[in-house]
């Protein structure tokens, strides 16, 4: 169920971690969760679970990627420290 506090489109939605400064962004898709501590997708990234029909395919390395695509094109802040139109601290690397 989705509710007003998720922001989604058609693939992902992302919500409020029950975990103080952590997100968790559903992959509707590939039917994955995953966790992260805010501002630092890329060191803390983690698959909470898996949704009914969960396939290993495609690789959950790939899947990360397009998830971190979404992430930086719709909730920038949520995953790198963004001060004053620079990036400060952007995680580039998987």
């Amino acid at each position: 169920m989705i509710t007003n506090d998720q922001k989604c489109d058609e693939r992902f939605c992302i919500k409020e971690s029950d975990i103080p400064n952590n997100w968790e962004c559903t992959d509707k898709l590939n039917h994955i969760v995953v966790g992260f501590e805010d501002k630092k997708f890329s060191d803390t990234k983690k698959l909470l679970k898996t949704l009914d029909n969960y396939t290993d395919k495609p690789p959950i390395q790939e899947i990360f990627q397009e998830m971190k695509i979404w992430l930086q094109e719709n909730h920038l802040d949520k995953v790198c420290n963004y001060r004053y139109g620079s990036l400060n601290q952007f995680d580039t690397d998987f």
